[in-house]
């Protein structure tokens, strides 16, 4: 397997941050399994599946069958071979799912793993025709409700939702890292410096961009000089959890009548790094200071956990500042968030 850039193994000591993907199989045939195929799978797991649904693929890398059965609401997810990456894995999923749904207290609201394999099946390709390959799949139950992004919520019951993300979240963190740490499945942070080198790279490549835009002018200072700066308050070496990556207004799930939350899906690119990363994912601060709170609620945090989250919030900001630096208004509000959270660093 080619290795991305700065991606190396578990044992080497080396940094493992992914910097970019690289998809080594761009060429591949985007397999579609018709729906006996889906059920036949299932079967192996739930006997009770009676039909395939409908096929979401709005995650892009990944193509999941929703299944009814008898024994609930079923997703058979699968990768898309094109789209396949080392930043994602269903392997890696499953053994993180199955980890979670082996903790103590209430169940985590979050999928149940009923089985996970490799099966060769024929299957035909998107552009018509058959073909035999190898595909790796995984049944699991379906969270109820729906992703955010399709909800409009907002005032006391968006808040209300992220708090719960945020709890959820701190028991994901919280749980016991062995078991995942050893397993060799999780890229992520492995020597000193490898959390600023995950934040620098990205946050400086959008202010150079940043910098030849009329927005640039909003900052109190360089946008370059703006992430060195953010940078340095981030500490040399870190505690490192298994992360969600993206739990985000995609993968966060409500009810839709009333907003209220009921669980987090998909954990295939999850990484090893600062916990603080997955609280960053929202496009909007209030949103991230809702998560933060809840997560806060949960269990305390250090001081160095709030000042990687201060830092990880700034870079977020201004990333999004130097996508859409035409938006007057957008551009003067992120401008306020960073500046805002400039003074609280100081």
């Amino acid at each position: 397997m080619k290795k991305t850039d700065r991606e190396t193994g578990p044992s080497t000591g080396e940094s493992g941050v992914i910097l970019r993907d690289q998809y080594e199989h761009a060429g591949a045939t985007d397999l579609v399994l018709d729906d006996g195929l889906v059920l036949e799978l299932t079967r192996r797991y739930a006997p009770g599946a009676r039909a395939v649904d409908s096929v979401d693929e709005t995650g892009g890398e990944a193509r999941a069958y929703m299944v009814a059965a008898a024994e609930g609401r079923l997703v058979v997810k699968t990768q898309r071979p094109h789209r396949r990456r080392v930043r994602t894995s269903l392997e890696r999923e499953a053994l993180f799912l199955r980890h979670q749904a082996a903790l103590a207290g209430n169940p985590l609201p979050v999928p149940r793993v009923l089985g996970h394999g490799r099966a060769t099946v024929p299957a035909k390709g998107a552009a018509g025709g058959q073909v035999d390959a190898e595909i790796e799949y995984t049944v699991m139950t379906r969270v109820p409700g729906d992703a955010m992004q399709r909800v409009p919520i907002d005032g006391a019951a968006r808040r209300a939702a992220l708090g719960e993300l945020g709890a959820v979240l701190r028991r994901v963190h919280g749980a016991s890292q062995e078991p995942l740490l050893s397993s060799g499945l999780f890229p992520g942070d492995r020597a000193p410096g490898d959390l600023r080198l995950r934040l620098e790279a990205p946050a400086m490549e959008a202010a150079r961009k940043l910098s030849a835009t009329p927005a640039a002018a909003l900052l109190p200072e360089s946008p370059e000089a703006l992430v060195r700066r953010a940078v340095e308050e981030l500490p040399e070496d870190t505690t490192r959890v298994a992360l969600h990556s993206n739990p985000s207004a995609m993968h966060t799930f409500v009810d839709p009548d009333n907003g209220a939350f009921t669980g987090l899906i998909d954990f295939g690119d999850a990484y090893l790094s600062h916990p603080a990363l997955d609280l960053r994912r929202w496009d909007r601060h209030a949103d991230r200071v809702a998560v933060l709170e809840g997560y806060r609620r949960a269990g305390p945090v250090d001081a160095v956990f709030m000042r990687v989250w201060r830092v990880a919030c700034l870079l977020a900001e201004l990333t999004a500042l130097a996508a859409a630096p035409a938006d007057a208004g957008g551009a003067k509000e992120r401008a306020t968030v960073i500046q805002s959270l400039m003074k609280e660093r100081a």
